[in-house]
Order: C-alpha cells, then structure tokens, then sequence
C-alpha cells in the first residue's frame, strides 16, 4: 500500500503555528502584564528587518517544498517517529 502524501494544509497549518504563537500570544501577554512593546526603531532597524524577512520568506517556503517532496510528512514534531 503507498503512503498517501499529507495534505498541503497540513503543512501550511504546521508552518503557521509557531509563529503565531510568537507574533500574537506571546506579545498578548506582555502587553497584558504591563511590558511596554513598541518604542520608536531607527529606520536602518526597519529596512534590515524588511531584506531579513524578504530572504528568509523564500528560504521558509523552498525548505517547506523540499520537506513535502522528499520526506513526505508534515512540518510538526513527532510527525517522523511515528512511521
């Protein structure tokens, strides 16, 4: 019987959760415990958070491609041990 490949929303579910939790939750509660977030950058800090994340978007989606195609589980932990 062939190993029927996960669904690409499976990965794309897997490639979003962790970052959520970073952008989101985590500020969430830290704004709620009273830590103060948000205080004016230079403009370099945000071009070079703009060419970092221009980069790294692509290597994210190549790496996630090639994870797809070639081990043919999700992007999760645990997804390999149990085969």
């Amino acid at each position: 019987m062939a190993d029927k490949e996960p669904s690409i929303f499976i990965h794309l579910r897997d490639m979003v959760a962790l970052p959520f939790m970073v952008t989101v939750v985590i500020p969430f509660f830290m704004y709620r415990a009273g830590v103060p977030l948000f205080k004016d950058q230079p403009i370099g800090a945000k071009i070079a958070g703009a060419i970092l994340f221009c980069c790294g978007l692509p290597l994210q989606l190549y790496t996630t491609w090639l994870f797809k195609n070639s081990v043919k589980a999700p992007l999760r932990p645990g997804s390999l041990l149990k085969n």
